[in-house]
């Protein structure tokens, strides 16, 4: 809990400090960094407490050098790196991501379902949550071969079930 409040801080300083106009292309570029160097052999390295802060600073420089990050970018990670936050970094991502989803007005749905569920179902359920949420729908669906049929849709905090295994479970409690 305490780390999602720091990260949301660190989000929202960086949100002032660069502005409306350039804010979504900063987002895109800290999402892609920061799991570039979340990745990479060299994060172990850079949450170190026994490798000096210097050290980490030039390993970061190397790091954000090869994938041309902006200086702004930079400077955030070396302002994580001075105030011992750098293990924030996946969470400050995580956070980042779901800002610029926001902004974007998109929402991600996540789906689990079988070979059954056709292109036609995918349009009709991406349909029903941008109804609900008023949001853009960015579907992503997993084929799973355990399931009796139907879906799972994972939507925020939300899961509609929409599985013949619900249905079944549904049906065994009303004769209880």
């Amino acid at each position: 809990m305490k780390d999602r409040v720091l990260a949301s801080r660190y989000v929202l300083a960086l949100e002032n400090v660069v502005g409306e106009a350039d804010l979504e292309a900063v987002y895109e570029q800290l999402i892609s960094i920061s799991e570039a160097i979340i990745t990479s052999t060299a994060w172990a390295s850079i949450q170190s407490p026994v490798l000096d802060i210097e050290k980490k600073k030039d390993l970061l420089k190397a790091l954000c050098s090869k994938v041309k990050a902006n200086a702004v970018i930079e400077n955030f990670f070396y302002l994580l790196l001075d105030k011992n936050r750098i293990q924030l970094l996946p969470t400050i991502s995580k956070q980042a991501s779901d800002r610029l989803s926001d902004i974007k007005k998109e929402i991600l749905v996540l789906v689990e379902a079988d070979e059954g569920f056709s292109s036609k179902d995918e349009t009709a359920l991406s349909q029903y949550v941008a109804d609900k949420t008023k949001k853009n729908v960015k579907l992503e669906l997993k084929r799973v071969t355990d399931s009796l049929g139907g879906f799972k849709a994972y939507v925020d905090n939300v899961v509609y079930d929409g599985s013949v295994e619900s249905a079944l479970d549904k049906l065994k409690l009303s004769f209880n």
